[in-house]
């Protein structure tokens, strides 16, 4: 399951999560353009995937884990979340 934010005809952010083959855990990710970093649109996306995944059917998301890539890390310093 995939949602999409746009501006007008501009795709601006993506968030996506997908069942993993064990059955009960899924993998989210999230795209947002450089130029609407900050604007909590990551956050509403996930709050969109969440509320589908408690939908029928579904199991609600109820853990997360944060893996960062190299260049995430980076995007993040300073920020004062550890990294």
């Amino acid at each position: 399951m995939a949602f999409v934010a746009f501006l007008g005809d501009d795709m601006i952010a993506v968030g996506r999560y997908e069942q993993l083959a064990c059955g009960d855990e899924a993998e989210v990710a999230f795209a947002v353009a450089d130029a609407h970093q900050g604007r909590g649109l990551a956050t509403l996306l996930l709050w969109h995937l969440a509320r589908y995944a408690r939908g029928p059917g579904h199991q609600a998301l109820q853990r997360g884990y944060a893996h960062r890539q190299p260049a995430d890390a980076q995007g993040l310093q300073g920020r004062g979340d550890g990294t």
